[in-house]
């Protein structure tokens, strides 16, 4: 013979979640989701800055090899009077292609080009040389490349040496 109960059920004999359990779920999911996006974020932050630093290197890199192989391409201090240590400018002539840094390859939708010019013309550069010591038959170049990012400039230099005799007859 069956016994009849006539109790409610118990929450352990329930199919279903209470409003509690349910509130629980929504607030674990909603600080797990705030986490990924914030990671997310982040690593687009920090792929860019990796993208600007990437392209000053190279940038302080193809200046220096510019001036070892064609040095006339530049205006340099006369070495002569150039004390020991002291920083001088180097410019760059009328020799020198102001669009070189464009590669040869670039996106043909006009939209995609202008971002890219655009954002290699956010970079700046300056070179020095520096003479350092009174026998020394090379020059010291400093080139630093100049751009800002997250409201602070920031500088990439890139240091090199270049034989005296590379600058012979040069202006």
């Amino acid at each position: 013979m069956k016994r009849r109960t006539d109790r409610p059920r118990t929450r352990a004999n329930s199919p279903g979640f209470t409003l509690v359990e349910m509130l629980g779920a929504l607030a674990v999911a909603a600080v797990a989701a705030f986490i990924v996006i914030s990671l997310f974020s982040w690593s687009l932050v920090l792929g860019q800055e990796s993208r600007r630093q990437s392209m000053a290197a190279g940038m302080a890199s193809e200046l220096l090899t510019r001036m070892h192989r064609a040095p006339d391409e530049f205006v340099w201090p006369d070495l002569d009077r150039l004390s020991v240590g002291e920083h001088v400018p180097v410019e760059a002539s009328d020799a020198f292609e102001a669009d070189a840094g464009l590669p040869a390859a670039m996106p043909t939708v006009d939209r995609l080009r202008d971002a890219e010019i655009a954002f290699r013309e956010a970079f700046q550069w300056e070179a020095f040389a520096r003479r350092p010591g009174e026998d020394a038959n090379y020059v010291e170049l400093t080139v630093a490349v100049h751009w800002e990012a997250q409201g602070r400039e920031r500088v990439y230099t890139l240091t090199s040496a270049l034989p005296v005799q590379r600058l012979g007859d040069s202006p």
